[in-house]
């Protein structure tokens, strides 16, 4: 099979061979062990190997089954490790965040705190103060609205210092890819 025409796409198509050279090399770097794991979730590091750098994973799933609450959880289990994390949400408010976050790390239920137990139930008061100790200690950023399109995205992390070592972005399919577009 050969190429005729030199276009940008063609350029870009290969023989396997060719791809083989550097991939050794890389075989030989990896540890034992993920270099972002996940420690609340022992079974995604053994499926993918915990979080990689300079990958893009996309969880995909039904409305209303969890995608939002797993990014959560790993952008705090990595952020709780002491690396930068940054969260960038373009479906939720910073509250319902904090509230979902709050829930799933000390397993609180939230019908609890949708029905008004938190006030009078001193458990949850309790690990509402556990909870705000650990946050306020851990690189995790949030931000609501911020990221529209790729180039706010860019600009954002650009401003970051320290950089972030892992982006979760909660709802991608709102980014617009042309910033003169909008997906809202």
């Amino acid at each position: 099979m050969s190429y005729e025409q030199s276009t940008p796409i063609s350029s870009q198509i290969k023989r396997l061979g060719s791809h083989l050279p550097g991939l050794e090399e890389s075989f030989n770097e990896r540890g034992t062990q993920p270099k972002m794991p996940i420690s609340t979730l022992p079974e995604f590091n053994a499926v993918i190997w915990g979080i990689h750098s300079k990958a893009l994973t996309i969880v995909g799933a039904r409305t209303s089954q969890g995608k939002s609450s797993l990014a959560l959880q790993l952008a705090y289990d990595l952020a709780n490790q002491g690396i930068p994390t940054l969260f960038l949400s373009l479906e939720m408010t910073t509250e319902a965040l904090i509230e979902r976050m709050f829930c799933n790390v000390m397993k609180v239920n939230n019908r609890d705190l949708l029905r008004g137990r938190f006030k009078v139930d001193d458990e949850i008061q309790a690990k509402w103060g556990t909870f705000k100790a650990l946050v306020s200690k851990i690189p995790l950023l949030i931000t609501c609205g911020v990221g529209k399109n790729f180039r706010e995205v860019n600009e954002l992390i650009k401003l970051l210092n320290p950089k972030p070592k892992a982006i979760f972005v909660d709802y991608i399919q709102n980014i617009a890819l042309n910033p003169k577009e909008s997906r809202e």
